[in-house]
This record gives structure tokens, sequence and C-alpha cells, in this order.
């Protein structure tokens, strides 16, 4: 009987450390303080460079979560990947990406993509870097936050009441 145990556990482990994990790859950010940073790669204005993002597919679509104490704030999981995240209002929008490395996420705008990203001057750090605004008035005026979640890094936008905002966020695991 105790050796039925002992392969029927033996066969379990198996199993489970041969079992992919999603979030393989991804270092534990719960010691770390997550940050903000602006990208300083160096502008891509032609539109039909092999390498300007603004020309990629961003097929994968991104879990967006909405808090339960407040509608107004959405979040979703930063982990490996470039992530473009869109606002949009009408037929106004509000594009940046989002690249983790470790604990910082950085953050590209049109300093990097002129063609496709919104105006680096409408964004601006509080604090610590753990927390972003976007100001953009009369369209937009959003607030995005970092923090150490789970295996990931958690990043939740808040729009005013009332401000009527689409979010669409995609991942390219494959971005340089």
């Amino acid at each position: 009987m105790n050796l039925r145990l002992i392969v029927a556990s033996w066969y379990v482990w198996l199993i489970c450390s041969c079992t992919n994990n999603p979030q393989q790859g991804i270092e534990n950010t719960s010691t770390q303080t997550p940050a903000f940073v602006f990208s300083d790669k160096a502008a891509e204005t032609d539109l039909h460079a092999k390498n300007n993002w603004c020309n990629r597919p961003f097929e994968e679509g991104v879990v967006i979560n909405a808090e339960t104490t407040n509608l107004n704030r959405r979040y979703f999981a930063v982990g490996d990947g470039l992530y473009k995240v869109v606002v949009r209002r009408g037929n106004t929008a509000a594009p940046f990406m989002v690249k983790r490395r470790g604990a910082v996420l950085e953050i590209f705008t049109s300093d990097q993509y002129p063609t496709c990203l919104a105006r680096r001057s409408d964004f601006s750090l509080i604090g610590d870097g753990r927390t972003m605004l976007y100001f953009n008035p009369p369209y937009y005026e959003f607030r995005v936050e970092t923090e150490p979640w789970q295996n990931a890094l958690k990043v939740t936008l808040e729009f005013p009441p009332g401000s009527e905002n689409g979010l669409m966020i995609h991942r390219q695991k494959n971005m340089d």
C-alpha cells in the first residue's frame, strides 16, 4: 500500500513538473518597487521601416479587468512582450506602448513612434514613478498606476467618472 502511495505521489510530481507554466520567464517582482520610465529609444520616423512597431501586428488580446469597488478603474497584468494600450473616445485615440524590464515598465510614445503613438508631452510621471498621468484636454485625462501582482506587474488605468472611454490592449510577444 505504501509503495502505491509513493508511486502515485511521484507520478503527480512528474506531471506537475512537466506542465508548461504560463508565467515562466517572468521574475518575481514582489520585493522590487515597480516604476514607469519613458523610453530613450531613438525615434523611428519611416512608417514603412521593417523595425517600425507601428506596422507590426498585435494579435493577442489582453484580459482587462474592472475593480468591483470603482468601475472607473481597469487593470491588466504585464508579463513578457510588448503591450499596445489604446484609450479611445469617439474618433480620437491615445495610444502608447509598454514593455516590462524587470520591475520597470518602459513607456513608448511619439518620441519613439511619432506616426502612431500619443504625444510624449501629454504624459507625466508623478513622485517615485509608480503613477503616470495622461492629460490632453478636452479629449482625455486618465491616471495609470503600477504595482506588483502575482508573477507580473499590475497596470491600472483610472478614468474620470462619466468619461465614456474605450480601452483596448493587445500584446506582441516577439518584439525587440
